[in-house]
């Protein structure tokens, strides 16, 4: 029979593998890739001047972009030819919440997509009908075809020569963390607040919470906050989405979308005189945190407004809406400007992609009671 000593060793054990498996993406990935933390260090200091031709970074480097010419004017600055597209790609995925709607990956040089927002219908055609049967022509395609051009999305971060200049430090972690957490965040706020204006904050993108085509359920009077809702006023919700949102319920489940800053206030809701409480935390579900039976994903750029005439959740098939996001990714660098004085470096990362609303009726939203 084990110790005490021995089963609290294990538990400890178990805890820090689960803290492994659960930190920082970026660091696991690193970590599990020691090469790439040399490639991204080799990426800041040749960009950034600092980069030594004898040193273990280059070595990496030159196997990473074998075939570039180095020498020529254009070579070092096009990243999106080397092998950090699908990196960065992924990585994003761990931040954003975007990859809960319908993410699809434009190849190459599209920029372009074809947004369909219903279904054809479709006929029978029986065995005494064949060959005399005329399909009618199906009106749900036209004037909805859409092609909008996506968004150049950019991040900025400056850097101090000093560290450029410093060989013994790891510029990887921070500067691929920076970039993929900048860009997953606008990509987020697009689709979940923005307020379709043409502007760099919203980037004529409508997100769930704004778009005026998405149903609402309001809650009744008497409800002006997240404190008086009632399990009817979620099940009421769910009740304004379209049927055929809801049957993929195997593969591909509706979920909530709400911002993390309400968990206090929706855990406190209860069902009925027992406390049978609303939403279920992981560690009941040994899964995802459930509300009312569906599962939640908490979206830091979405909404965090608890007061009356507010969406606090918005429920539905994530691919309702679509998000366009460019395989390629640029990393770039600019030494003009306020930086020159302070000895600064300004690295830009850029991807191209846009979001669109193809379903309205595939969401419904929640809103609270006015005051």
């Amino acid at each position: 029979m084990k110790s005490i000593t021995e089963l609290l060793e294990e538990i400890a054990s178990v805890a820090r593998e689960q803290h492994a498996a659960y930190g920082d993406p970026v660091v696991r990935y690193l970590d599990a890739k020691p090469e790439r933390r040399f490639f991204w260090n080799a990426v800041a200091r040749l960009l950034g001047g600092g980069f030594r031709a004898d040193s273990p970074e280059a070595k990496v480097w030159q196997r990473a972009v074998s075939g570039i010419n180095l020498q020529d004017t254009f070579g070092p600055g096009l990243l999106e030819s080397m092998p950090v597209a699908d990196e960065i790609w992924n990585l994003i995925l761990q931040f954003g919440q975007y990859k809960y709607l319908g993410l699809r990956k434009m190849i190459g040089a599209y920029t372009r997509y074809a947004q369909v927002t219903q279904y054809p219908n479709a006929i029978f055609i029986t065995p005494s009908g064949q060959g005399q049967t005329t399909i009618p022509e199906d009106t749900s395609l036209l004037g909805s075809a859409l092609t909008p051009l996506a968004n150049t999305i950019a991040c900025l971060i400056t850097c101090s020569l000093a560290w450029l200049q410093d060989e013994k430090v790891d510029l990887s972690e921070v500067l691929l963390s920076k970039f993929v957490q900048g860009l997953a965040a606008r990509i987020d706020y697009g689709c979940f607040q923005g307020n379709g204006q043409d502007d760099q904050t919203n980037g004529m993108c409508t997100g769930l919470f704004v778009d005026p085509t998405i149903p609402a359920y309001v809650a009744p009077a008497g409800e002006p906050t997240i404190a008086g809702l009632q399990r009817n006023d979620f099940i009421n919700t769910i009740a304004q989405v379209a049927p055929a949102a809801l049957q993929r319920m195997d593969s591909q489940p509706p979920r909530w979308f709400i911002s993390p800053v309400l968990i206090p206030q929706l855990l406190l809701l209860w069902d009925g005189t027992a406390k049978n409480y609303l939403l279920k935390t992981p560690a009941e579900t040994r899964g995802e945190w459930l509300l009312v039976g569906f599962p939640v994903t908490f979206c830091a750029q979405a909404p965090s407004v608890n007061a009356a005439n507010a969406k606090v959740a918005v429920f539905g098939n994530g691919d309702a809406m679509l998000v366009a996001l460019q395989e390629k990714f640029e990393i770039a660098k600019s030494d003009k400007g306020a930086a020159f004085g302070s000895a600064n470096v300004s690295f830009r990362a850029t991807g191209r992609g846009r979001n669109s609303l193809r379903v309205a009726n595939g969401f419904a939203s929640l809103k609270l009671a006015a005051g």
